[in-house]
């Protein structure tokens, strides 16, 4: 009889050992207000339009469009009109088109947030620009075949922003649609990885060395310190016959905002320290919306082929 007591009793002083009290405990979290962020990259031969949302919280899976916002649009400090509601937090100005080399501001108040605004003016088409290709024209250190590509800048002024990208026109491909569940066939313009062993390029685009690409490349005329400069890049040709396909090269003269917003995300992408799936903090982005986030830039493409 005393063992079977002393039997439960071991038991219940065991449960009781491994049983635990649950409290709650409060934690203070520092909520940050929501604020206005506002994003538009126009030109002048798009339909001009303001996405307006709210800064939420990482895991806030919530909408974010704020349909309720008065945008409007100045040019030169001009009124020109107030911004229609497209959809989901997006204001058009179907009707307006951007003039080279004017400012341009918009300013967003939205019941609950401080107002905002933003600037910036669409830069001059850039088309004074010449190419040449040299099929398999360089080698790196591995022993791989590359094409050279020569491109020569004209420029009257130095203070000119360029992003470069390069692209296969209208490349046959198949694709697997996940909504029919069939594979298509169609044309699609395959973008080109572009390669730099130029010190000036490396340093401007992030790169941390000459075997990183870029499908875009950034850069302005003050790194090269001149307003005629002429550099080379390199690029792999692909599984397809690119004989018979054209080379499509677009250069973008994009306004002093767009460039600053390339510039800094290269940067948070090449940092060790970044996951580049979006965590990062809104604080290390470049922004020009004054009391928000986002960017506001003009931008104007010119698209040629080799």
């Amino acid at each position: 009889m005393k063992n079977t007591i002393c039997k439960y009793f071991i038991i219940i002083v065991i449960i009781t050992a491994f049983c635990s009290c649950e409290q709650e405990v409060p934690i203070d979290i520092n909520e940050i207000e929501p604020v206005l962020v506002v994003n538009s990259l126009f030109t002048d031969n798009k339909e001009f339009i303001v996405t307006v949302e709210k800064s939420c919280f990482m895991y806030d899976t919530n909408s974010t469009f704020l349909n309720n916002a008065v945008v409007k649009l100045y040019e030169n400090e001009v009124f020109i009109k107030q911004l229609q509601l497209l959809d989901s937090g997006k204001y058009t100005a179907s009707d307006f088109i951007p003039q080279v080399n004017k400012k341009y501001t918009v300013y967003v108040d939205c019941d609950g947030f401080n107002s905002v605004n933003a600037s910036s003016k669409l830069p001059e088409k850039f088309t004074d620009t010449e190419y040449k290709i040299i099929t398999d024209g360089y080698t790196n250190e591995y022993g791989e075949m590359f094409n050279l590509l020569k491109l020569k800048v004209n420029s009257n002024t130095s203070d000119n922003y360029y992003m470069l990208e390069m692209c296969y026109d209208s490349v046959y491909s198949q694709e697997f649609n996940f909504e029919t569940q069939l594979m298509e066939f169609k044309y699609r313009n395959y973008p080109i990885v572009i390669y730099s062993d130029n010190i000036f390029l490396i340093s401007e685009n992030q790169i941390l060395d000459n075997n990183s690409g870029r499908y875009q490349i950034i850069f302005s005329d003050k790194t090269f310190l001149n307003t005629n400069f002429e550099f080379e890049l390199y690029f792999q040709n692909l599984w397809f016959d690119t004989d018979t396909i054209e080379i499509k090269t677009i250069v973008t003269a994009i306004s002093f905002e767009m460039y600053s917003f390339l510039k800094k995300r290269d940067a948070i992408w090449s940092s060790q320290n970044s996951s580049m799936f979006g965590t990062e903090d809104f604080s290390q982005w470049y922004t020009n919306v004054e009391n928000g986030f986002g960017i506001f830039a003009g931008y104007n493409c010119y698209v040629d082929s080799i």
